[in-house]
């Protein structure tokens, strides 16, 4: 279970010295419901618990609706997840301090509403449609 979560963090690491802003340009903004499972694609696999972790993006309005059946911070399984993050409670921060607080392992359905095209190509980016876990995923 430690190596997990040292994968995990390590995955969040990569992706923070690896996406910077200026890799997010010419993308469209989602902002239907997507079905998708986080996944590390490199170097992760189950039954990691994925943490999706935006770096570099600096934005002036942010607004990102995460949903999931989610494992928390704490390893509470089962839990439903709902959280919102918008620029005005986070400050100077950027948004990937935001997001970067939600694992998720397993996830059924993620709503992501009036993202900014850079979070909406960052969040594709970072997800991948993964049927290797066990066929958690919804497809409604």
């Amino acid at each position: 279970m430690a190596g997990n979560a040292e994968e995990c963090e390590k995955a969040c690491k990569h992706l923070e010295e690896n996406v910077s802003a200026k890799d997010l340009k010419g993308s469209k903004p989602v902002t239907r419901t997507t079905n998708v499972g986080l996944r590390y694609i490199q170097t992760i696999s189950p039954p990691c618990t994925f943490g999706l972790y935006i770096a570099g993006v600096e934005l002036e309005k942010p607004m990102v609706s995460l949903i999931g059946y989610a494992y928390d911070e704490n390893k509470q399984k089962g839990k439903l997840f709902s959280r919102n993050c918008r620029h005005r409670n986070f400050g100077e921060t950027n948004v990937h301090q935001c997001i970067k607080v939600l694992t998720f392992k397993n996830i059924n359905k993620i709503s992501i509403t009036k993202a900014s095209e850079e979070v909406s190509y960052a969040l594709l980016q970072a997800s991948l449609l993964d049927r290797s876990t066990g066929g958690d995923l919804k497809g409604n």
